[in-house]
């Protein structure tokens, strides 16, 4: 788990060099999990991935055929993983590659934080 905390933390900093970096393909996973079975409905989670999809099509280039979407039961911890695995396998040097998780997560104390699927 602590890797894909580490890999999500990297591939959501690069907003900032897209310009820059040559890039040659932009790819997208958005996760959004408004429901939740024993805890409080976030029902803005899947607003928020609509917004980030509309952003990264209309002001940064992305095609929306490159961008994945999960939202609330389709977003279980195994599709979750497997369309990560699928972003990493589809992004070559220069890509551009965007992870966002709209959803509950924690970091107990002196522990890694972790999404909640």
């Amino acid at each position: 788990m602590k890797g894909i905390c580490l890999l999500c933390m990297t591939l959501c900093g690069l907003v900032d060099t897209w310009a820059q970096t040559g890039v040659k393909q932009k790819h997208a996973l958005l996760v959004g999990i408004s429901s939740y079975r024993n805890l409080p409905a976030l029902p803005g989670a899947k607003n928020d991935v609509a917004n980030i999809k509309d952003l990264l099509v209309k002001k940064m280039g992305f095609p929306a055929q490159q961008i994945v979407v999960l939202e609330d039961k389709a977003a279980t911890r195994a599709a979750i993983l497997d369309q990560i695995e699928q972003l990493i396998n589809r992004v070559h040097k220069n890509d551009t590659a965007v992870f966002h998780f709209s959803g509950h997560g924690s970091q107990p104390k002196g522990k890694s934080a972790y999404l909640l699927p």
